[in-house]
């Protein structure tokens, strides 16, 4: 089984359904459609899974650098700093 600590994001491949990434990952499906913000998704989207790890931080699709600081009771300069970029991605990851 792939460890999901080790895999922020998948693509969905052909014929593939949120429910099967959730079975192929061990990870409940209701949490990954919470952690998604997204009911539905079609082939080629990506699916973010929750990170256990308490020291990083992946960016989902409506994050911004004002939320995520927040979310982790940084300054947004201490955020960037941490970034080490002055611009965010999606999927991107923040150890903090």
């Amino acid at each position: 089984m792939t460890q999901i600590k080790n895999l922020p994001f998948y693509r969905l491949k052909h014929n593939e359904s949120l429910d099967d990434v959730s079975k192929k990952f061990n990870v409940s499906l209701n949490s990954l459609k919470f952690y998604n913000m997204v009911e539905n998704f079609e082939e080629g989207d990506v699916v973010f899974f929750p990170q256990y790890s308490s020291n990083v931080y992946i960016v989902k699709p409506a994050d911004t650098i004002k939320s995520i600081a927040k979310k982790l009771s940084l300054t947004e300069s201490e955020l960037m700093a941490k970034a080490k970029t002055n611009k965010l991605f999606i999927g991107q990851r923040i150890e903090y």
